[in-house]
């Protein structure tokens, strides 16, 4: 989870990283704004996790920086309901993003910032199409640039696979620690450990009584 400085320190010196994105304001009642969303939240995902913030644009005669712009009147204030059905319109498996707001310290416009979480046990791939923005099958990351591509050469394949197996291994090693402690019923966090082993183990500790 993002503290509130990280959240204001995206807005007050913006800066496009591999783990960070600007974007121009995004109308989410549009299929194609909506599709732009989805692709950088899978990105971002896909590449260990980050931040999109919302409300800038690139100025080209600026020397390329990024300038804060107020969100125009016809889009709603983003709301975590909508940015998560455009992500989930898109993304499968489906995931949760959180979003937080924070002025910009000199123009006083609001902007959004979405956190993208990272620890996922499976890539997370594209499901449908939308012309010029994003393929379907498609597993997005993000590359030097920086920008969101999808994945094509085996060394940005392995860093995926590579978190993903990270992901599940912290899983599995959580599930044998509470085995071995010696107190499964209670202390087993809800999904780290089966039902089916959770039975073989009170069936054990009964034939042990007896």
């Amino acid at each position: 989870m993002a503290t509130r400085q990280e959240i204001e320190g995206y807005v007050a010196e913006p800066s496009e990283t591999i783990t960070v994105e600007h974007k121009s304001w995004l109308d989410l009642a549009d299929e194609a704004d909506r599709a732009k969303l989805a692709k950088a939240a899978m990105a971002l995902a896909n590449s260990g996790g980050g931040a999109i913030v919302i409300g800038f644009r690139e100025d080209n005669q600026d020397g390329r920086h990024l300038q804060s712009e107020r969100r125009p009147e016809a889009i709603d204030r983003y709301g975590s309901d909508s940015v998560n059905a455009a992500v989930g319109r898109y993304a499968r498996p489906s995931f949760h993003c959180d979003v937080y707001h924070a002025e910009d310290p000199v123009t006083g416009n609001e902007h959004a910032v979405v956190i993208v979480p990272g620890d996922h046990r499976t890539p997370i791939m594209t499901i449908r199409d939308c012309e010029r923005v994003l393929g379907q099958n498609k597993v997005y990351v993000r590359k030097p640039g920086p920008k969101s591509e999808d994945a094509r050469t085996p060394e940005e394949w392995s860093q995926v696979l590579d978190r993903c197996l990270r992901a599940r291994r912290d899983d599995m090693l959580e599930a044998f620690r509470v085995i071995m402690a010696g107190s499964v019923e209670g202390s087993a966090q809800p999904g780290l450990v089966d039902d089916p082993l959770q039975d073989f183990v009170a069936r054990a500790e009964d034939r042990w009584a007896t």
